[in-house]
């Protein structure tokens, strides 16, 4: 696409940048900002699977959205024609209201495999469904750090209980640290024991 942009004399007009589109928010990219999106979605044959494509294609085209100005274009590569399609037409905003138009579909053969070129249109913002999902991903986010802190917690615990029931001394108490011995504490312990 460079290559193409410097022989046509464009480099003053057009921008090109490589991205992962479902991490776009990461590289600093701001809402409705973008003119187009180019972008080659997994056939879910070579790469991926059908089944993490049910999952990547509503990602692929909400964060589409979001970066994307009104009425800029997305061009979309596919051989899983069905499901970037009925994944645009549920793409709705809080009234209802499609947020993508396919203009056209342009079908080819690569190969065995047949694919679709999709040219698609935003007709509108969904600013509030984008805060929605910004912020229920915030939420999963934090309660995958707390389930995370909790069971450190519990295995902490667990290890203690395991140390106290077998009456053993953790290894952090059997040296002083400055006069490398051991604690009064447990010398009485062993003394006893």
């Amino acid at each position: 696409a460079k290559i193409n942009i410097e022989a046509a004399g464009l480099q003053s007009k057009i921008e090109a940048r490589h991205w992962d589109v479902t991490k776009t928010g990461i590289r600093g990219v701001e809402e409705n900002s973008v003119h187009r999106v180019l972008a080659d979605l997994p056939f879910g044959l070579q790469h991926g699977s059908q089944e993490t494509n049910r999952l990547l294609y509503p990602e692929v085209l909400s964060e589409t959205e979001r970066i994307m100005k009104l009425s800029g274009l997305a061009v979309f590569l596919t051989s899983d024609t069905t499901l970037l399609k009925e994944t645009l037409m549920m793409r709705k905003d809080n009234d209802g209201n499609a947020v993508w138009e396919i203009k056209k579909r342009i079908p080819l053969q690569m190969g065995e495999i047949h694919a679709e070129i999709f040219v698609v249109a935003k007709l509108r913002n969904d600013e509030k469904g984008w805060m929605i999902r910004r912020m229920a991903r915030k939420k999963a986010a934090e309660d995958l750090r707390e389930a995370q802190r909790k069971q450190a917690q519990i295995e902490a615990k667990r290890c203690l209980s395991v140390v106290r029931q077998h009456n053993m001394v953790p290894r952090s108490l059997l040296m002083s640290r400055r006069k490398k011995t051991l604690p009064s504490a447990i010398k009485k312990r062993a003394a006893r024991g």
